[in-house]
């Protein structure tokens, strides 16, 4: 993920890695075309739709039944913002609003 990251030129802002597919919220750093046409998108404007699609990502392995709780899905940005645990790339961070963690999902 790293040396795409690198190679491509964006930032990642959380991401979660499932059996089938990849869940990665980026930003563009540099101009041009990064994802397939067959890939889905989704473009953030507002801190409450930040704060949505972050936590609808981190909870994409308990809805899928692979973990009871998303700090048990060791692939994911969830500990680096709930615990502050170290990610495998450098991940720009968003305001969440409640400090430096993100609540639990409910």
């Amino acid at each position: 993920m790293e040396h795409i990251r690198q190679r491509h030129q964006f930032a990642v802002v959380g991401y979660v890695v499932l059996p089938e597919h990849v869940a990665l919220w980026s930003t563009p750093v540099a101009v041009g075309h990064i994802w397939q046409r067959r890939f889905y998108d989704f473009v953030v404007f507002t801190e409450k739709k930040r704060l949505e699609k972050l936590r609808y990502m981190h909870r994409n392995p308990v809805q899928r039944s692979l973990v009871l709780k998303p700090e048990k899905w060791l692939w994911s940005s969830f500990r680096h913002y709930a615990y502050g645990d170290r990610a495998p790339v450098p991940l720009v961070r968003v305001p969440d609003g409640f400090g430096s963690r993100v609540p639990h999902p409910d």
